[in-house]
C-alpha cells in the first residue's frame, strides 16, 4: 500500500535491525577520575511517523527497559559488573523506575542521501521519575522493508 501524497505514515522501529547506543559524559570534579562510557540499549521499542515525500510532521516515541543498558567499553569483568550494579541499583534504580521514555516535540531532518539522514530531535525525556526537555542529534540509514502477506 502506498500512502497518499502528504499523508503521515507510522512505522514501528525494529530493534533487531537497529543499533541504539548512547554516551554518558562525566563532568565537574569527577571528570578527572571518571570515564565517559559508551552504552548499548538492548531492550527497547519505538515508533516514528512522518510524511515520506517531505519528511514533514515527524515524531518519535521510544521506550527503553532501563535494566537493559550495557557498557560497551573494554573493562575488566569485575569493573563491568560493578558499573552495571551501580548503574542499575543506585543511579537508575531500575526496580523502582523500569522504563526510560522519550517523546519528541520537534524534529528537523536533513536528507544527505536517498536513505541517509541527519536528524535534530527535541522532546521530553522521562528518566528516574523525572521528565525534562532533552535535545539530541542522530544519523539514520533507513530502509523500509515491505513484506507481502500470503
Amino acid at each position: 500500500m502506498t500512502p497518499q501524497n502528504g499523508t503521515t505514515v507510522q512505522y514501528a522501529i525494529d530493534p533487531r535491525a537497529s543499533q541504539f547506543t548512547v554516551q554518558a559524559f562525566a563532568s565537574g570534579l569527577i571528570s578527572a577520575v571518571a570515564h565517559s562510557p559508551k552504552i548499548a540499549i538492548r531492550d527497547w521499542s519505538g515508533n516514528v511517523s512522518f510524511v515520506p515525500e517531505s519528511l514533514k510532521n515527524a515524531s518519535l516515541k521510544v521506550v527503553v527497559k532501563a535494566s537493559s543498558l550495557e557498557v560497551l567499553d573494554e573493562l575488566r569483568d569485575g569493573d563491568r559488573r560493578e558499573i552495571h550494579r551501580v548503574m542499575n541499583n543506585e543511579v537508575l534504580e531500575t526496580g523502582r523506575f523500569p522504563n526510560v521514555e522519550f517523546e519528541s516535540s520537534s524534529i528537523e531532518v536533513d536528507r544527505l542521501k536517498e536513505t541517509l539522514h541527519r536528524v535534530n530531535v527535541a522532546g521530553q525525556l522521562g528518566l528516574h521519575g523525572v521528565t525534562n526537555s532533552q535535545a539530541f542529534k542522530l544519523q539514520d540509514e533507513c530502509y523500509v522493508v515491505a513484506r507481502k502477506k500470503n
